[in-house]
């Protein structure tokens, strides 16, 4: 079965982003090294409750966040955007193996988003031969460990610049607080990504859950045992893939806990 892979990332290393940073921290321009490291969207607000590292910092925080494009004159690293482009990748393939209208009014809201979903679609698409059906399943797989082995690597990086930026942005507010003001879009780059870590984790064990489905009701109505097999054997390399992809989100909530002290047992790194 053909592997279909991506690219590799000529992307900018944590370390690297590291060593810029020691630098410009050695001309004395904070506030520069902070823009210098994020980039641009939108995301969900943290609920002020949470925030409790200085005694207004959530309110402050929380007011801040309520302007548009909070972060919008930060520019995406080089990790963060190949981070957002794997995960559109994603969205557009769960969005594309969704049944057609008329598959959905005749099998059912199942057809569109329950857990079958996915085999009602390669059932479609695939009718009239068991063995491409596993094919094209058995692809589907191993395209899936492949995006989420590359996005691991580069969550690994951003955790790694996003807990560099949120140490200066802690120095930061000790040192002088109206400094805060000039930072916050950094805070709120690193919560944007932790939120894309950790929809990738959600989308892919939910993804998984479906191709299990999927493979259980291959084995019941196609008499390929050695395609069946070879399947089950791709689905415990992305059992494996997702772990990791869960354990990298845990670490990056630890990074964004350690800035608010809310950390949490369940957000240590592990």
């Amino acid at each position: 079965m053909p592997l279909l892979g991506l690219p590799a990332a000529d992307a900018e290393s944590g370390c690297d982003m590291a060593r810029r940073h020691t630098q410009i921290l050695g001309t004395g321009l904070l506030t520069l090294s902070l823009v210098a490291c994020a980039g641009q969207a939108d995301l969900g607000r943290t609920k002020t409750n949470e925030l409790s590292f200085f005694t207004d910092l959530g309110d402050r925080v929380v007011q801040l966040a309520e302007r548009a494009n909070a972060s919008a004159n930060l520019p995406l690293t080089a990790e963060e955007a190949q981070l957002r482009t794997i995960a559109r990748t994603i969205d557009t393939q769960a969005a594309q193996r969704r049944p057609d209208l008329l598959s959905r009014l005749i099998q059912g809201p199942e057809a569109a988003d329950g857990e079958k979903s996915y085999y009602l679609a390669l059932r479609q698409a695939h009718a009239n031969s068991g063995a491409s059906l596993l094919h094209a399943f058995g692809n589907d797989v191993l395209r899936d460990v492949a995006m989420i082995d590359q996005f691991a690597n580069l969550s690994i990086a951003v955790t790694s610049a996003d807990s560099l930026r949120l140490a200066l942005v802690r120095e930061a507010m000790e040192a002088d607080s109206a400094v805060f003001s000039d930072a916050v879009d950094v805070v709120l780059r690193v919560e944007e990504n932790g939120k894309v870590i950790d929809d990738m984790a959600d989308e892919m064990s939910v993804r998984y859950a479906k191709y299990r489905i999927a493979l259980e009701q291959s084995a019941f109505d196609i008499p390929e045992r050695d395609l069946i097999a070879t399947v089950d054997q791709a689905l415990v390399m992305l059992e494996k893939s997702i772990e990791g992809i869960k354990g990298d989100a845990a670490r990056h909530r630890a990074v964004r806990g350690e800035l608010f002290g809310r950390r949490s047992a369940a957000d240590r790194p592990v």
